[in-house]
């Protein structure tokens, strides 16, 4: 799947892009695993990539002071759709074709610095062609990011520290 940056800019702009959002708990990510909640995010990402047609699919995980955010998206480059407006700065010619990307966006104030995390995984022509060995790397990832987040300290810990 190929795009022109100009194209793909615009259609963020006027979010001409599939979205849909799934929820779900910490609970559930206890009791039924990661793989479980992962999936269902993987496959309806997938069924919108096979209509050719940029996508965004959010899971959202509550039981925590904040929800945390898991979204995969179709994009050109290592930015999330909210940051649509940098993403001329990283080309010179518009009108160039470029492959769309599969990007995994984590975002939680205890995540990092920045609460949020970008990962490029792949191109979506792979992603379509292979999207279990894709899962699984999303798997991990997130279970990696959710381990960081329950393991940070509390903010009320941190100030009370210095």
């Amino acid at each position: 799947m190929q795009i022109a940056v100009e194209s793909f800019i615009n259609a963020i702009e006027s979010e001409e892009y599939t979205t849909k959002i799934i929820t779900g708990t910490m609970n559930d990510v206890d009791q039924l695993g990661i793989a479980e909640i992962i999936d269902p995010v993987v496959s309806t990402f997938a069924d919108i990539l096979r209509q050719e047609t940029l996508a965004q699919v959010q899971l959202v995980l509550d039981g925590l002071k904040e929800p945390i955010f898991i979204t995969l998206e179709s994009g050109i480059i290592n930015l999330p759709f909210s940051n649509i407006s940098k993403v001329d700065n990283f080309y010179s010619e518009l009108t160039q074709e470029v492959p769309v990307v599969v990007n995994l966006v984590v975002a939680h104030s205890k995540l990092n610095a920045s609460g949020l995390r970008i990962d490029t995984l792949g191109n979506v022509t792979d992603f379509l062609s292979n999207p279990a060995q894709f899962t699984m790397q999303i798997i991990t990832s997130v279970a990696e990011k959710i381990a960081t987040i329950q393991n940070a300290p509390d903010d009320e810990q941190e100030e009370s520290d210095e």
